[in-house]
């Protein structure tokens, strides 16, 4: 049985105006926080995903003790409805195992599929009924990799329309490599050897970020502190932005690393730099060209999330979104008006109805 949450609208707009920056560049709200979609319940956000205007947030419960079961919620834009309860995920996945989505999932056709960093297998939720299913299990990855360490994949992942997933495998005491997960079979291959993903990022235990646009995975190398991409097809492998590149659009003179990377969209690619603590776009056309901050670790820090950590990348109404786990969802609004119209028209109470 699923569960809803009503978001009911009432006449004052104040809350909502006191968690809205209007005096920066910049300006965002706070779509729902971990508590609305939690509905009352001890529930840790890992991750959201939009398809079709509807945020899919996928969730850990953790009351079902060392374990956390995993729950996915969907919110129109007012109201929360259970997709996937602890149950389901139970029945398809086992009672011991957590789904930990780190950097987002895709959804392809009304399915949902991701990676669970934690017990590093592939699994899809069935958005109309909730079913889930283990579709490639950390043996069939760690039989694929080639390699005698069980197969581990630290959330560094993207899912590409057409559901292929290219994932990093860093076991223990291996070269990294990049895994691929077939949208249609779900046959593990090696998609990057270790040697020549080492090549790719210039260094050694060293990918942190990936995205998949226009046929090419976009990478982001804590050892070189650039951007490189690697066409799928051909294998060429193009330094796309460099770090003097990347921190002359900040307000640092060295960038440290990158975090979640996301192909939007609108066409651009976004990223989080660890450094500044920005959040860049670039037209993958022309990335020299059009490297820019979006939004700054001051205009973060200004907003209702009161911080400028940033877990995952989104997309929410024609606009970047985040989260920050174990606070919320947030978006961009394009300009202080539009943030004063969204406040009146959607402040409201969280009401249970079942």
């Amino acid at each position: 049985m699923t569960r809803q949450l009503r978001f009911i609208p009432v006449a004052a707009a104040l809350a909502a105006l006191l968690g809205v920056s209007h005096a920066h560049a910049v300006t965002y709200i706070e779509v729902f926080s971990e508590a609305d979609a939690a509905g009352g319940a001890n529930r840790f956000l890992d991750s959201v995903t939009v398809d079709g205007g509807i945020a899919y947030a996928v969730q850990r419960d953790l009351t079902t003790g060392p374990v956390n079961g995993g729950e996915v919620v969907a919110f129109d834009g007012s109201t929360f409805t259970t997709i996937m309860d602890t149950a389901d995920w139970a029945a398809g996945t086992g009672p011991n195992n957590d789904p930990s989505t780190g950097f987002g999932t895709g959804i392809i056709g009304g399915t949902m599929r991701a990676i669970s960093a934690i017990e590093s297998f592939v699994f899809e939720v069935d958005l109309g009924t909730g079913a889930t299913t283990i579709v490639a299990t950390r043996a069939d990855l760690t039989a694929a990799s080639g390699e005698a360490a069980s197969a581990t994949i630290p959330s560094i992942y993207d899912v590409a329309p057409n559901g292929d997933i290219y994932a990093l495998n860093d076991a223990p005491g291996i070269q990294e490599q990049l895994l691929k997960i077939d949208g249609a079979t779900n046959a593990v291959s090696i998609e990057i050897d270790g040697a020549t993903l080492e090549t790719v990022v210039g260094g050694t235990q060293n990918l942190d970020g990936l995205a998949v646009s226009g046929g090419k995975l976009y990478i982001g190398s804590d050892a070189s502190d650039s951007i490189v991409s690697y066409d799928l097809a051909t294998g060429a492998v193009v330094t796309e932005l460099t770090d003097p590149q990347i921190a002359a659009v900040t307000d640092v003179a060295d960038i440290g690393g990158f975090r979640d990377f996301f192909a939007a969209p609108d066409g651009k690619i976004y990223f989080y730099e660890t450094t500044s603590d920005h959040i860049l776009s670039f037209d993958p056309a022309d990335p020299t060209g059009t490297i820019a901050t979006v939004i700054s670790e001051a205009d973060l820090i200004a907003g209702p999330a009161g911080s400028d950590a940033v877990n995952q990348l989104a997309w929410w109404d024609g606009n970047l979104a985040w989260t920050r786990s174990s606070n919320g969802f947030y978006a961009i609004i394009p300009e202080p008006a539009s943030a004063l119209l969204a406040a009146i028209a959607g402040v409201g109470v969280l009401a249970r109805r079942r």
